[in-house]
This record gives structure tokens, C-alpha cells and sequence, in this order.
């Protein structure tokens, strides 16, 4: 899974079909109510504000069984630095060390969660509280970046446990809405997650990407 990594907002408001998915098939996955997505949450165990706790392979969101591994796998939160090679390899090939670097890494209330097979790490992504372009107002707003796993480790359900573990935390600090800049290639495991696309593609650096989101 190559996900959310972009840092310029896209404009429109209107539908679009990405990857060989019609929109209507994504949009089918309605993003689940809020009190629906807490009551999921209840007896989660997940507070990436806790350095390093772990969520073993079944999550609190445990709604789509399918992406889950069938494996020991876990994701547990880490700091910033470790995440930060797999970004290069996977999101930021031949570009400056800095690149790896995004605004929002160090916020406070931040959440780097990763998966490690053995001791190599093989899945991230980040969790910050961001408003959307589209709707500036949300305060209560979440921003999932730089979702990547390792080249021959996508389609095992790894890059799901990573992003249980991140809208585990923004719900755990009072977050109701979370968004990302999908890249091309990843709407089909947002929408598996309840998220839906919100207006047209826009490209950032070559790369088409859509914004997606849903109710926490």
C-alpha cells in the first residue's frame, strides 16, 4: 500500500473514478455514523499518545475482518525517526533526506504507528489533527499521512492494522472526522475502511492523489 504522503490540497467538489474503481463502488462503503465508530471503539486498548502501546492483530474496528492478517502480525506506536527511512524508500525515492520530514510529525497529540515483521519494519503511518482544504472549520479534524508498505508485503492486511491504530487514536483524543490524500492505487483500502472521496484528483509531484475521509 503506497497512501496519504501529499502536502498541496486539491480543489473541486464533484466525483471521479480512480484506479479502474467507478466512484459508485466506492462511495457504496458509507463511512460509518459516529456513534457507530464509538461503540466500535469501546474497550480499545489503543492510545498512541502512550509511547509504544500495541495493538495486537484484531483491532477495536474490527468491521472489516477481511483486511486483517493471518498472522502474528502487530502494530504498535513508535517514534518519528524510524518511520522516516521507510517513507524515503517507499514514497520519496531519490529525493533529499527532508523529504521524509512532514509538517505535523512533531505535534503534540502526533501518532507514528508501525508493523514489524521479526525486527525489520514493514508498514507506517502517521496520525495528526489537520483541517481539510474543503471544510477549514473542523476542528476536530484528523490527518492520516505517509501510509507505506514494504515492496512484496502489500495486499496482508499490514498497512490495516497500521491505520486501526491511527483512527483508534484520533478517536481516542476526541477526534470525529478523519481525511487523507490518497494516491493513485489506494482508494479501493480507504474505502475498505469506510472512507469515501471527496471532489476531483489533483496531482502533487507527477502523482494523481484524491482526498478521502470519514466520521469517526
Amino acid at each position: 500500500h503506497r497512501g496519504c504522503d501529499s502536502t498541496l490540497p486539491g480543489a473541486g467538489r464533484r466525483g471521479c473514478h480512480r484506479g479502474g474503481l467507478p466512484l459508485a463502488e466506492l462511495e457504496a462503503a458509507s463511512p460509518p455514523t459516529p456513534r457507530a465508530s464509538r461503540e466500535l471503539n469501546r474497550g480499545a486498548d489503543v492510545t498512541c499518545a502512550v509511547a509504544h502501546d500495541e495493538v495486537h492483530g484484531v483491532s477495536a474496528r474490527a468491521d472489516h475482518r477481511e483486511e486483517q492478517p493471518a498472522t502474528s502480525a502487530r502494530a504498535r506506536s513508535v517514534d518519528v525517526a524510524p518511520v522516516r527511512p521507510l517513507r524515503m524508500e517507499v514514497l520519496r525515492p531519490g529525493r533529499p533526506p527532508d523529504a521524509s520530514v512532514y509538517p505535523g510529525d512533531d505535534h503534540p497529540l502526533a501518532c507514528h504507528a508501525a508493523v514489524h515483521l521479526d525486527t525489520d519494519l514493514v508498514a507506517i503511518g502517521t496520525v495528526f489533527p489537520e483541517t481539510p482544504p474543503w471544510a477549514p472549520d473542523r476542528r476536530d479534524a484528523w490527518r492520516v499521512r505517509g501510509m507505506a508498505t514494504r515492496d512484496g508485503l502489500r495486499g496482508r492486511g499490514l498497512g490495516r492494522l497500521v491505520l486501526n491504530v491511527l483512527i483508534d487514536h484520533a478517536v481516542a483524543n476526541d477526534g470525529s472526522f478523519i481525511w487523507c490524500e490518497a494516491r493513485i492505487g489506494a482508494p479501493r483500502f480507504y474505502a475498505r475502511a469506510g472512507f469515501v472521496i471527496e471532489g476531483e484528483p489533483f496531482i502533487v509531484e507527477g502523482i494523481e492523489h484524491v482526498h478521502m475521509w470519514r466520521d469517526l
